[in-house]
């Protein structure tokens, strides 16, 4: 969320212990949570903690725009 409370980014969808890559129901939906319980970020990615599926979920944050400027001195 950004300052003024507007939401920036939504990601996963409801899962279970058998949902997500290696396991019985596999990769669907693609980032499973049951019970998310905490969220740490990193300078490239968000990692969130599934109380239920005991699992620690890593997603690679990308940009749709990214710009780059020289900046001169």
């Amino acid at each position: 969320m950004d300052t003024n409370g507007n939401p920036l980014l939504r990601f996963g969808s409801y899962g279970n212990s058998d949902s997500g890559p290696g396991r019985r129901l596999g990769s669907k939906p693609e980032i499973p949570f049951l019970f998310p319980k905490s969220v740490a970020v990193s300078k490239d990615a968000i990692y969130v903690t599934d109380k239920h599926s005991y699992q620690i979920v890593k997603a690679k944050i990308g940009y749709k725009k990214e710009k780059t400027v020289k900046i001169s001195r």
